[in-house]
Parts: structure tokens; sequence; C-alpha cells
């Protein structure tokens, strides 16, 4: 089974420094540190930080690390701490730790692939072959549903990406209104391998190829 995670962090200010810390899989037994980690900005939109491995790939930046393993899973936990500055200059240089933890759902086995990418799920035309869409029924109808951790109030995020929203389940505050930890729970289906490998080959997608995917043992 293939998984294909991207931490992902959306900031209040492009310039704000974003730094993936951990990354845990308790189900499959994965942690990494920064000492594997980075954190990358590919997006035209700067606010978004994601992580991604530190070696590999021949130095590329790609969009989140696939992982793949003898276990298949139906229910699975992501845990990503982040580590945020002050943006302000002559603030104390000290990084604050956020958590974010994303419990998925997977609906069905169909394919041994699951994506943080919510674009595998919509339809596609790909060379006389087409691909249905695949929302799952609990996603609002003019929404796509993202793993995403943010900086302030979720009515921020939505407002600058309403598409991508989804309703955490649960958001812990500071006093002064920023996130210090969130939880949700996101519904998702499979997604089909030949498309992921497809998009994979264009460059300017920063997908990172299955052939590459770390690879873990079950036990």
């Amino acid at each position: 089974m293939y998984y294909h995670f991207i931490p992902k962090y959306f900031a209040d200010d492009p310039d704000r420094d974003c730094f993936l810390k951990s990354f845990e899989i308790p189900e499959l037994g994965l942690q990494l540190t920064d000492k594997e980690l980075k954190t990358i900005k590919p997006y035209p939109n700067e606010r978004y930080s994601i992580g991604c491995l530190r070696h590999g790939f021949h130095g590329r930046n790609l969009i989140g690390f696939v992982i793949e393993s003898e276990k298949s899973l139906s229910n699975f936990t992501k845990i990503c701490e982040w580590v945020v500055y002050p943006l302000e200059r002559g603030e104390p240089d000290i990084g604050f730790v956020f958590k974010h933890i994303t419990r998925y759902r997977l609906l069905d086995d169909d394919y041994p692939l699951f994506s943080d990418n919510f674009m595998l799920l919509d339809s596609w035309s790909i060379e006389n072959k087409k691909y249905p869409l695949r929302r799952p029924s609990s996603w609002p109808e003019d929404r796509r549903i993202s793993s995403v951790m943010e900086l302030n109030s979720q009515l921020q995020f939505d407002k600058v990406e309403d598409k991508l929203g989804g309703k955490p389940l649960d958001d812990f505050y500071e006093i002064d209104g920023v996130i210090s930890e969130r939880e949700q729970i996101i519904d998702f289906h499979t997604a089909p391998i030949d498309l992921y490998c497809y998009l994979s080959e264009n460059p300017g997608r920063k997908m990172p190829p299955l052939d590459k995917a770390l690879q873990l043992t079950a036990f």
C-alpha cells in the first residue's frame, strides 16, 4: 500500500517562518524528525509551508512524500508538529511548537494508494481514459477537504481558500487567537495508481514518484 502525505501549514503572512519539526504515523510505526524532514514553499501562494524529505530525489523539492508499507490500513493518524517563529523583527527569535492531528478514514480498498492530494479524487480524462469523480459523500458538494494546520481562525482560512477548508473537529486557541493544536477527521477514497504515476511524471506538479517511496516493513 502506498501512502502519500502532505504536511501543510497555512500562515498569516508569506514571510513567516514555519518548519515541520516532526511527523508521525503511529499505525505504521513511522516517526520522522527534522533530521529527515525539510520545509518548502512550492505553491504560488507562499503562505503555505509544505513538509518533505530532506534527502533523496536528487535535491528536488517535492510536495510531501510517499510511504510504501505491507500494511493496508483503513484508519490511520497523521501527527505533525510545526515550529512557528515571530514575524516582527526585534521580538525574541524563539519558535513555538504547534500540533496538528489528522485522523483519516479510507472508505474503500479499490486501489492500493492513498493520497493527501484531493485533486486525485476529481474526475480526469487523460489519453482517452476517464477517471470518475471519487469524492466522499461526506464532503460538501461544492468543496474539497484538506488536511491543513493554520495560524489563526478557521474563518480566516475560509475567506482565503473557501474551497479547501474543512471544518476541524477541534481547535485549541491561545489567548491572542493563534491555534496551538488542531484535530481533524477526514474521509477519503483510494486513488488510481496509474493516474498518480501519470501526474507525478509532470515536473510542474512536483509529486514524489512511487518508485522512490520510503519503504516500511509490516510488524
